[in-house]
C-alpha cells in the first residue's frame, strides 16, 4: 500500500492568528529555513486553539510544535535557531524529527481532521 507522508511522517505544527505578526514572523523563518509546517488557523478553528493552550499551557500564539514536542513561540523559535551551534544544526535537528512518525497526540491532528477519522488515516496508514 502507497503511503502518503503527510500522515506517516513527522511535522512541524504551528498554531497561529492570521493577524498576529509574530506568527506571521515565525511562519516566514520556517519557510526561509526550508522547513515545511502545518499552520493550524485558530481565529477560524476556535476549538484547535483549545487544543493549543491544553499542549502547551500558554495563551499566547503562536504555539509551534516539532512533532509532540513543544517548542514554545517566535520568539523561543528564534532563539533555537540561533544557539551556539548554528542555524543549521537546528534545521538538522527538526529534519530529523520529521523523519519520525506523526506526532501521537490528537490534539497535533492535521487540520481538518476530526480526532476519531484522523486516527483512523494513521492507523490505516501504518497497515
Amino acid at each position: 500500500a502507497r503511503r502518503a507522508s503527510s500522515v506517516v511522517m513527522g511535522r512541524v505544527t504551528i498554531f497561529s492568528l492570521p493577524s498576529c505578526r509574530h506568527c506571521v514572523r515565525a511562519k516566514a523563518l520556517l519557510a526561509r529555513l526550508e522547513i515545511p509546517f502545518v499552520d493550524v488557523d485558530i481565529e477560524a478553528h476556535p476549538e484547535r486553539g483549545e487544543d493549543a493552550r491544553a499542549l502547551s499551557y500558554k495563551t499566547s500564539a503562536p504555539q509551534i510544535f516539532v512533532n509532540d514536542s513543544h517548542l514554545g513561540g517566535a520568539k523561543e523559535l528564534e532563539a533555537a535557531v540561533e544557539t551556539e551551534e548554528g542555524e543549521r544544526a537546528f534545521v538538522e535537528r527538526v529534519r530529523r524529527a520529521l523523519r519520525a512518525p506523526d506526532p501521537s497526540d490528537p490534539r497535533l491532528r492535521l487540520p481538518g481532521h476530526e480526532r476519531d477519522d484522523s486516527d483512523e488515516v494513521l492507523r490505516r496508514a501504518k497497515a
